[in-house]
């Protein structure tokens, strides 16, 4: 319902934490932090800390949302946050019905709907409910970050 005042739930779905490989959060289905579903949702990437702790090239820490459709046995990239490049960050994918719509970073860009000629870019299918966050962090890198859903009941 379009209009309500009523509070969005808050869930995280990927606990704060210093990273230091790539990994991901294996499939979120029916877990203590299940994947929320609603008609309107935002998905949150908080980055709170990114370092170089070797020296080098700074790369972009990346991370998306990744669908399966046979149960969790294979995954395809749903969505991408837009890379982050600086010690902070707040990456947010807007969905409605399930499906992609958006995307807003804390630099106030908003993209809507597929955007296929930069890293700001989403797939507009709904999502199942096997799904995952995954992220890869580049070599003699540390990142902090969560992840949450904000669903309107």
């Amino acid at each position: 319902m379009y209009g309500t005042n009523r509070p969005g739930v808050v869930n995280e779905i990927v606990a704060s934490s210093a990273r230091t490989s790539s990994s991901n959060s294996g499939n979120l289905k029916d877990t203590a932090n299940a994947f929320s579903m609603s008609d309107d949702m935002v998905i949150a990437l908080q980055v709170t800390a990114y370092t170089n702790t070797g020296g080098g090239a700074d790369p972009s820490f990346d991370s998306w949302v990744d669908a399966s459709f046979d149960g969790g046995t294979t995954w395809t990239t749903a969505l991408n946050f837009s890379a982050v490049t600086t010690s902070t960050g707040t990456r947010n994918l807007l969905l409605q019905r399930g499906a992609f719509v958006g995307l807003l970073d804390e630099d106030g860009a908003y993209v809507r709907g597929v955007n296929t000629t930069s890293t700001r870019a989403g797939f507009n299918f709904p999502l199942p409910l096997d799904v995952r966050i995954r992220w890869e962090i580049p070599t003699n890198h540390t990142v902090t970050f969560s992840v949450h859903t904000y669903a309107q009941p």
